[in-house]
C-alpha cells in the first residue's frame, strides 16, 4: 500500500532530499509547502494521508498541528524538528500529532518510524545515538496526553534512534517470572503487539507473521522489538515462555489474531 505524504518545510534541499528517501519506499509525496498559507492548498488524499511538518517560516509546529487537524481531522501528522525538545514533543503529541522525530535520525529509522505512524501507530524519537533525553517521566506525559488509541493502535515510544533498534536499558527478566499484568499501563501490550506475540509463540517467522496481518515483515521486526522491550525479555524464546505464562493467568490471546 502507497502511503501519500505532504511535506511542509522552508528548505528546499531537504524538501528534494527526503523526496527522494521516501520514493524508494511505499511513499508518494503528494505535495509540498513552505508557510502556514500552504495548508490552504492541501490534496484529497483520505485517511492514508501523512504530513510531515518540519521548519516553517511564520508559524510554529503547534499552529501546523492545528491547521492541518482543522482542515482533514483524520491527519496523521509527524513533527520533524532540529533538535529534541521534550516539552515540545508532549506539546505536540497533546495537540493530535502521531509522530515527533528528530532530524538526526538515520534514513534506516526515519523510515521504520513512518511505517510504523501509518500502520496506526504514535512514536516520538529523543535526540542522539545511545541518549535517552525523554525521560520515563516525560515518556509517561507523551502517553497519557496522547488519545485512546484505536482498537488496532500500537504505541511505540521510540527513546532515541536506538530504539528502533535495540532494547534500550530494559531491567533483565528471568524468563520463568510471573508476567506482569497485560493490561496495567505501559506493561500492557496493544491487541495487534498480543496478535504478533500470539503468532512468535505458535513459531511463526516474521514473513508468516507480516502475510498472517497483512502487514510489512519490517513493521512485525519493529513491533517485535517494542514487545520484547515492554515485557522485559531479551529474545524471541523468552518472549514465548512469557506469553504461555500470561495466557494462564489473562485470556489475552483470545481472538487476537484478528485484531486490526
Amino acid at each position: 500500500m502507497t502511503h501519500h505524504i505532504y511535506m511542509l518545510e522552508t528548505c528546499r534541499l531537504f524538501r528534494e532530499g527526503t523526496r527522494i528517501l521516501l520514493d524508494s519506499f511505499a511513499f508518494e509525496v503528494v505535495g509540498v509547502g513552505e508557510t502556514l498559507a500552504d495548508i490552504g492548498k492541501l490534496p484529497d488524499a483520505g485517511t492514508s494521508l501523512l504530513f510531515i511538518v518540519g521548519t516553517l517560516e511564520d508559524a510554529t509546529a503547534s499552529d501546523a498541528i492545528a491547521a492541518i487537524l482543522n482542515l482533514n481531522p483524520r491527519a496523521r501528522i509527524v513533527v520533524l524538528a532540529d533538535n529534541y525538545d521534550p516539552e515540545a514533543a508532549d506539546t505536540a503529541v497533546m495537540l493530535g500529532a502521531k509522530g515527533y522525530l528528530h532530524k538526526g535520525l538515520s534514513a534506516d529509522n526515519f523510515i521504520k518510524a513512518l511505517q510504523l505512524i501509518a500502520d496506526e501507530c504514535s512514536v516520538v524519537s529523543g535526540s542522539g545515538t545511545g541518549s535517552r533525553n525523554i525521560t520515563p517521566e516525560a515518556d509517561a506525559r507523551v502517553e497519557a496526553a496522547s488519545p485512546p488509541p484505536a482498537a488496532d493502535a500500537p504505541v511505540a515510544t521510540a527513546l532515541d534512534e536506538f530504539a528502533l533498534q535495540t532494547d534500550l536499558g530494559a531491567a533483565p527478566q528471568h524468563a520463568h517470572a510471573p508476567p506482569p499484568p497485560l493490561g496495567d499501563g505501559r506493561g500492557g501490550l496493544s491487541p495487534r503487539q498480543k496478535a504478533i506475540l500470539k503468532l512468535v509463540t505458535a513459531g511463526a517467522s516474521n514473513k508468516e507473521i507480516a502475510r498472517n496481518l497483512d502487514i510489512s515483515e519490517g513493521t512485525v521486526k519493529v513491533h517485535i522489538k517494542a514487545i520484547l522491550r515492554r515485557i522485559a525479555v531479551k529474545n524471541r524464546t523468552q518472549a514465548a515462555i512469557w506469553a504461555l505464562a500470561a495466557k494462564h493467568s489473562e485470556p489475552w490471546t483470545r481472538d487476537s489474531t484478528n485484531d486490526r
